[in-house]
């Protein structure tokens, strides 16, 4: 494995894949010496796709990557990444901050939320960093994070193909908090509610815990318990729009939007109160009209503004009981349990259209909605 001039790659990983339809599980692979060289041991014999990965490395287009066991002199070629180098300081005194970590993201444009590239961070030495392997791209920023300090960008730069960005500068800011009390229904404090922060339109659904840490946001997601008095603060936050989700024991969840966080000020949003909410109960029975033990019972909005969707299982009596459910309309819906850990797509869809009924959930109340699966 070879970079510019034929210089070896030391470390770089060489993994062989057999391409022969009777040879797929075939296998092997080795790690580079100082020199370069490598060799896979152990093969079947037959035709072999043979990749190459280093850490600061990229394949070059179009090398040879089939061969056939026993070869000898194979060269893979690479070309070296991007490095991108800088430093960190405080923005108000323009003094170094040591340890702090760093990454890339993408940049899309002023005013547009920012995406990281991956969830591997670089820690400053002193105030000084390198991030290795950064791909070519028109818009990046360096997101730098510190004790004391709010989550802070770089100014946006473009990385080429092999050509290392020095001099870029992240200047840490302290931020904004956000700060309010949590109340119940009559005014009284709620002790250990858990408050988050994230983006103004940020929802707790399947599609956003899907994209993790690749989702797009400038904002900073915090998190804080109330005292004993119900209050909390949410410190060093990027200056943004934001929004708070508030969980208790024995509450419905509840979320605040359209926070407007500012460098250096306090943002407060008073007091939050928390509603007991109603409650969701039932039977699921199974197409024999026996109670079902362990079915997955899904409690799912209707209305869009409503927080979060509800999953449970049934008891070994068939019973099932949702409680803290936010007062709307919602789905409610069983697929029944999955045997021996396999499961059939289509028999699942069609136990949740098939048992799936609207339910209107009041505040105190409880509805009592059996669930039947048929055939």
């Amino acid at each position: 494995v070879v970079g510019a001039g034929g210089v070896g790659i030391a470390g770089a990983t060489v993994i062989a894949v057999g391409v022969s339809a009777t040879q797929q599980s075939a296998r092997g692979q080795a790690v580079t010496k100082d020199n370069g060289d490598f060799c896979v041991e152990g093969l079947m014999p037959g035709s072999y796709n043979i990749v190459a990965s280093a850490k600061g490395w990229r394949a070059l287009p179009g090398g040879r990557n089939r061969v056939e066991s026993n070869s000898s002199g194979v060269v893979l070629e690479m070309f070296k990444e991007a490095a991108v180098r800088g430093r960190v300081l405080d923005a108000e005194t323009g003094t170094p901050v040591t340890g702090a970590k760093v990454r890339l993201r993408f940049w899309y444009g002023p005013d547009s939320p920012t995406q990281p590239v991956s969830e591997e961070w670089a820690v400053t030495q002193g105030a000084e960093f390198v991030i290795e392997s950064a791909p070519p791209s028109d818009g990046f920023v360096v997101e730098a994070q510190a004790q004391g300090y709010a989550p802070t960008n770089s100014p946006n730069f473009t990385v080429q193909a092999g050509k290392d960005v020095d001099g870029i500068v992240v200047r840490l800011q302290r931020g904004g908090s956000i700060t309010g009390r949590i109340v119940d229904a009559d005014g009284k404090p709620v002790a250990r509610a858990r408050v988050t922060s994230h983006e103004s339109d940020w929802t707790d659904d399947v599609f956003t815990q899907a994209l993790g840490f690749t989702y797009p946001t400038n904002a900073t997601t915090a998190e804080a318990r109330t005292n004993d008095q119900g209050v909390f603060t949410l410190k060093n936050l990027a200056a943004e729009s934001y929004m708070i989700d508030v969980q208790a024991a024995g509450y419905t969840r509840t979320m605040k939007r359209e926070l407007r966080v500012t460098e250096g000020q306090a943002t407060q949003v008073g007091d939050v109160r928390l509603a007991r909410g109603g409650g969701v109960q039932g039977t699921v029975f199974d197409a024999a009209g026996k109670p079902l033990s362990a079915a997955a019972v899904s409690l799912r909005p209707a209305d869009h503004d409503l927080p979060s969707s509800y999953s449970t299982k049934s008891a070994s009596d068939g019973k099932f009981t949702f409680t803290a459910v936010a007062p709307g309309r919602y789905t409610l819906s069983a697929v029944r349990p999955v045997a021996g850990g396999e499961a059939n797509p289509f028999s699942l869809l069609g136990d949740e259209r098939n048992s799936q009924i609207e339910v209107i959930v009041s505040e105190g109340g409880v509805v009592t909605q059996d669930l039947n699966l048929t055939e």
